[in-house]
């Protein structure tokens, strides 16, 4: 009793720092515990009631937890550390010091932890005991629970315990505890049902779900999705649950999923509760089943089961189990015949209840005592995040499986041309170069011409050539184990006579294991020695040039062969290509051609490649790269060269290297440093990226639609203007690039690995997995993760948040019948945050008047400016947003007078002239940044939710020094942080808002993706004339009532995520869609075949040539780009369907009663 004892993993700590602290004696590290007998080692970790143990490092850690339950589930040591105590098996607490990896040393305990850790309150246990729980069995004894519960006004803690997880099809309930503060009460589902008659188990569900939907804002499950998969499986009730895991992102633990145990210790300081049933679990598996090593993977074992329902009884475990549990030895019996080797299902109602009563306590307790720090405000945004998270998870979201294949088949189509097109060049240039510093090829007999070509002399070594021939070609169908045919056609007769006869003078027939013998490859080498002579050769850098340009030559004579008679240009790509004699599917023809002639994802040998290129055409590079990095330099900027009657590139490139001398002098500067640094990065992008293409078309647009030269199949004509080879090399080896970019993130990847095959439901939620395809609204739905809150400022995170911008493949999430998508885009999210929350009145007063306040600034710094120039305008614009959304992220002048591509001078003129106008702002800047250099890293969050700098523990040097670089991390963190953060978690309350309030009038709303400031959602096409006055008013007005930030949207309507089109509601009756002929062609075909509603087009206008024309839907025509090159040039990414029709196109609802058109 009240032992203290510190165990110290000496690889991490040095023992020493933990004497003469106060920690008393009884310190001692792992190796020398490791060190004594084992008797000795059990009775130094022997502890219990009223022990505290220190654990410090890793193998500590390890060390007691190979002994003692820890009580808690997924978490790991750094987890642990967070605690300020353990309660582990036993009695015991534990309190752990964990050195992460970059840590230069174990931190050290402050002499207030050291207090804490001796005194007795550290193992000084909470009292629950006014906590009173039983277990029902019967639906007569139900009732009067169920009434006490449905009556109640307090919050409740609830938890369900299960078979399985609520998808699956044989998914059960076994029970569910529901409780307040004072009692709770298990109802046992299984006992229940066994007991009772169908229609009172069917009475006794609709009770219990009746309190559920009474009760479901005071509800407080941990981790409320599942509860609320349960519910809707079981009663078909959509509810709105609390989780009691808000308090962890609140409290700023917020960066994991962290498990009900680990948070009732960190909240409640409560002690393990659950060892007992971890024991039956684990005893009632290790009854169940053997572990054996897994066959195919040694390094892992398999279950083998070791009993069956009539022999379990005469196992060791269940005689443990037995012991341990004598007045349930015959419902354990009872209960293992029924569902045989599953575990949870074995446990006796009455065990099983009373844990998850405990469970239902805790999580209600965990609000009860966390709730007073924080504001109902506060703690509703952060739920409703949650809600949201839960909903996006098991809501899912269509899939237009077709679309993905075709996309798929494009996929490889588009990487062949343009693998093909970029290694084609590569082999050309590499061949004319090795070809000048090659040896005489007349020196070589033919079969080391052939070796040669084939990249496979290997420098003349007989052996290695011997062992890759034999090895590479073994066939059964010969007798001398290889393949006779093909090593004729590859190598020629004499080579094959060589190995042929070398292998019957062995006695030798090949086979897979012959690269290990020695015998058979003597004679063989023998053989190639007298057919090869390569005694004559002249070996050396002559030689070995050779080698390169033959391999090169061989390489671009099979490319010209498939320019010629396989691929002749883009609309004939073939299905197979035969390339050295062998035949390859497009996918394994594009991995080939990259690994070998043009390898672009390799970090050493792609560099290399570009800097080749780079040497060849280094003037040209130099002068594309200094203007387009100064453009905004130059006199008329992008115009300049048009502007001085220049409009070819070839021009362009004439004039700055004659005139030089007369460009500005950051240009002339830049271009000097380029000539000596021609690897820069700025540089490398004229060939490895999409960059190389738009340095010649920014500054000759007719570059921009020069589609017929850049679509023609290779020529060695190419190569006669530099510039056109230049931005051909550029966008072919891109369209590799980008097309297999897409192909396995997206189409083989996010498009692909979430899917799952669902039993769907009118209100769009799964009910289960389906059992088949063919089962009654049965869905293949996609469902990616949304890590919810989970990043350092409490944003969310997906992988819908980095999805490519430049590709039509978000064509494949597609609607259900009679649905249409709605995607809403907030305007300045975090400006409009800081603006509101701060008070600024300028900035309000902006807002309130739909004024652009970037516009505004920029007029009072421009006074004199053309302002009726849309591109000046536009400039000026860009470049005070970029200095306010800089400031609010911290930057300093420096770095953003770098981003607008302005002096030093200029952007402090700037900073001064924006924050004379916003004064507020600027206060509230500078305080938010100060605040966590007072608070200890913790920051004022505009919620009132904890959060603090990450950089916080990088303030200080090991000498105790400030950095610099850290206290400048703070300080930003001190402002964007703070409004990133509470800007997407406003948002998201007021997302889900939206969701709550279409449940309330009774139609569907249902999301499928959030991003920081934007929301997609399913709603019905029969809501078309009403979903932006919903919007208007349940997120617009939500959000200025519920946190202070009216947030306005640019609204957009479509039939899938790709193409969706401008929506404007004109009056309650009218609305108004701008965007291409396909969009809203696919929107009134939703409107004509899947909806209620009448309605007339009222008018049609072509927005390209701005004629009014016939208001009827045949009037809009689709304008299809058909050249796939043309297509990925406009897109600036991939894309396999564009139409460059532009319609406004105004209906009028007539009724909702449907009728034809």
């Amino acid at each position: 009793m009240n032992r203290r004892l510190i165990l110290i993993d000496e690889e991490q700590a040095n023992p020493l720092q933990f004497y003469g602290i106060g920690l008393g004696g009884d310190i001692l590290t792992v190796k020398a515990l490791r060190d004594l007998p084992i008797e000795e080692q059990n009775k130094i970790l022997s502890v219990g009631e009223g022990d505290g143990v220190l654990l410090v490092g890793k193998e500590a850690y390890n060390e007691l937890k190979s002994r003692y339950h820890f009580g808690i589930r997924n978490e790991n040591i750094y987890d642990v550390s967070l605690l300020n105590r353990l309660s582990i098996e036993g009695g015991a607490f534990v309190r752990v010091l964990h050195r992460a990896s970059g840590d230069p040393e174990m931190r050290k305990m402050t002499p207030i932890e050291v207090q804490y850790f001796m005194s007795q309150e550290f193992t000084k246990k909470r009292d629950f005991s006014y906590y009173k729980q039983l277990v029902i069995h019967s639906y007569q004894n139900s009732l009067q629970f169920l009434k006490y519960f449905y009556d109640s006004n307090e919050d409740l803690g609830f938890d369900y315990e299960t078979s399985g997880m609520p998808d699956q099809i044989d998914f059960k309930i076994t029970g569910a505890s529901l409780c307040d503060k004072q009692y709770g009460a298990f109802f046992s589902w299984t006992d229940i049902k066994k007991s009772s008659t169908p229609e009172q188990f069917e009475d006794f569900k609709n009770r219990f779900a009746a309190i559920l939907v009474k009760n479901q804002n005071r509800l407080w499950a941990y981790n409320l999705q599942f509860e609320q998969m349960v519910s809707f499986r079981e009663f078909g009730v959509d509810l709105e649950l609390c989780d009691a895991g808000v308090y962890n992102i609140l409290d700023a633990f917020h960066g994991k999923k962290y498990s009900l145990k680990w948070t009732a210790q960190r909240c409640l300081m409560a002690s393990t509760w659950d060892t007992d049933f971890d024991y039956l679990n684990d005893k009632l598996d290790e009854m169940y089943y053997d572990r054996i090593p897994d066959p195919d993977n040694k390094k892992n074992t398999i279950k083998v089961l070791k009993c069956n329902k009539d022999n379990f009884m005469n196992t060791k475990e269940f005689s443990e189990v037995a012991a341990r549990y004598p007045n349930y030895v015959n419902e354990f019996i009872e209960l293992i015949r029924e569902d045989f080797g599953n575990t949870f299902n074995n446990i006796p109602s009455d065990i099983l209840g009373y844990y998850c009563n405990l469970d239902s306590f805790y999580t209600l307790m965990i609000h009860l005592e966390s709730k007073n720090k924080y504001s109902e405000a506060c703690i509703q945004t952060y739920l409703d995040n949650m809600r949201l998270g839960a909903r996006l998870h098991t809501g899912g979201m269509y899939k237009d499986e077709g679309y993905r294949l075709m996309y798929e088949k494009e996929c490889n189509k588009l990487m062949s041309y343009g693998i093909t097109y970029a290694a084609t060049v590569h082999c050309k240039v590499k061949r004319d170069y090795h070809k000048k510093l090659a040896n005489d090829i007349s020196l070589y007999n033919k079969s080391c011409i052939n070796l040669l070509s084939r990249g496979e002399f290997m420098k003349g070594d007989i052996p290695l050539i011997a062992k890759k021939i034999v090895t590479n070609n073994i066939s059964e169908c010969y007798e001398s184990g290889v393949d006779e045919g093909l090593i004729l056609v590859n190598y020629g007769e004499e080579i094959l006579s060589a190995i042929v006869d070398g292998l019957k003078a062995t006695g030798t027939k090949a086979d897979k294991n012959i690269g290990r013998r020695k015998k058979p490859f003597v004679k063989i080498v023998e053989n190639l020695e007298s057919v090869l002579d390569t005694k004559k050769i002249p070996m050396g850098k002559g030689h070995d040039e050779l080698e390169l340009y033959l391999f090169f030559e061989s390489a671009y004579k099979e490319f010209l062969n498939i320019w010629k008679t396989q691929m002749i240009d883009v609309y004939h790509i073939p299905e197979e290509f035969t390339f050295m004699g062998a035949k390859y599917s497009q996918e394994e023809y594009c991995d080939f051609i990259q690994k070998n002639y043009f390898n672009c994802t390799s970090p050493k040998d792609y560099p290399e490649i570009i800097h080749f290129f780079i040497d060849m055409y280094k003037y040209e590079c130099v002068f594309l790269t200094s203007i387009y990095q100064n453009k905004n330099k130059l006199p008329d900027q992008e115009k300049y060269y048009i502007n001085q009657g220049i409009d070819t590139i070839e021009g362009a490139y004439s004039h700055f290297m004659n005139n030089i001398q007369l460009y500005p002098n950051d240009i002339q500067k830049e271009a000097a440093m380029y000539m000596n640094d021609l690897y820069n990065e700025n540089m490398e992008t004229t060939f490895n990226s999409f960059q190389g293409f738009w340095k010649q078309a920014d500054m000759i647009p007719s570059i921009r639609t020069d589609f017929d030269n850049m679509t023609k199949p290779y020529s060695e004509s190419d190569f006669d203007n530099a510039f056109l080879f230049m931005r051909k090399f550029c966008i072919m080896s891109q369209l590799y690039k980008k097309y297999i970019k897409v192909k396995s993130t997206y189409v083989g990847g996010l498009f692909k690995d979430n899917d799952r095959l669902v039993k769907d439901t009118e209100l769009l939620i799964p009910l289960r997995k389906a059992i088949d395809k063919n089962e009654e609204n049965a869905f293949i739905k996609m469902f990616p993760h949304f890590s919810v809150c989970e990043k350092s400022t409490k944003r969310w995170s997906s992988p819908y948040h980095t999805i490519i911008a430049h590709s039509d493949i978000k064509r494949i999430v597609s609607t259900p019948k009679g649905f249409l998508l709605s995607y809403f885009d907030i305007s300045s999210a975090e400006v409009r945050t800081l603006m509101y929350r701060s008070g600024d009145p300028k900035g309000i007063e902006l807002f309130e008047t739909k004024q652009d306040l970037y516009v505004h600034t920029a007029k009072i710094a421009f006074p004199d400016g053309d302002w009726n120039d849309p591109f000046f305008k536009g400039n000026k614009r860009r470049t005070f947003k970029q200095i306010l959304l800089g400031k609010m992220y911290g930057m300093g002048d420096g770095t953003l007078s770098v981003n607008a591509m302005i002096t030093v001078e200029e952007a402090q003129r700037l900073s001064g002239i924006l924050f004379d106008e916003f004064k507020v702002v600027k206060q509230y800047i500078d305080d938010n940044m100060q605040y966590p250099l007072s608070h200890n890293g913790y920051l004022r969050t505009i919620l009132g939710d904890t959060l603090r700098s990450d950089a916080w523990k990088y303030l200080y040097r090991p000498d105790g020094r400030i950095d610099n670089n850290a206290k400048s991390r703070v300080m930003r963190h001190g402002i964007n942080y703070v409004v990133q953060g509470s800007s997407a978690v406003i948002l998201a309350r007021g997302f889900w808002n939206n969701i709550r309030m279409a449940k309330k009038e009774g139609f569907v709303l249902e999301p499928i993706i959030v991003v920081h400031d934007s929301n997609t959602n399913y709603f019905p096409v029969d809501k078309l004339w009403d979903i932006k006055k919903f919007y208007d008013k349940n997120f617009t007005e939500f959000c200025r009532d519920a946190c202070g930030v009216p947030f306005l949207f640019d609204l957009l309507i479509g039939s899938n995520y790709e193409d969706a089109v401008g929506f404007n509601q004109l009056d309650d009756i009218t609305i108004s869609m701008s965007g291409n002929g396909k969009s809203i062609l696919q929107i009134l075909d939703k409107l004509d075949n899947e909806s209620n509603i009448k309605y007339k087009i009222i008018s049609v206008k072509d927005k390209n040539s701005k004629i009014d024309l016939n208001p009827i839907k045949e009037s809009i025509v689709m304008n299809t780009i058909d050249n796939p090159i043309e297509r990925f040039i406009r897109e600036n990414g991939t894309n396999i369907f564009m139409d460059l029709s532009k319609y406004e196109v105004v209906l009028e609802k007539l009724s909702d009663r449907k009728s034809v058109v």
